[in-house]
């Protein structure tokens, strides 16, 4: 997994204290039903966030 920053900075392999921002991009990969569960855990709803989290722009491989 890597995060693609807003200013376009890649962070690989950000630990569990990373904290994801609005604009950033998850970079993953996987099997699709481990992306797909990926997916259905950080999706949010209409306005596109869950709660005060920004849900993140996705990058599949």
């Amino acid at each position: 997994m890597a995060v693609r920053r807003k200013d376009g900075v890649t962070e690989f392999n950000p630990g569990p204290q990373y904290i994801l921002t609005g604009g950033d991009a998850l970079i993953v990969m996987g099997h699709e039903e481990q992306i797909n569960k990926l997916r259905f855990l950080t999706a949010g709803d209409e306005s596109g966030t869950r709660g005060q989290v920004p849900c993140p722009r996705f990058i599949y491989s």
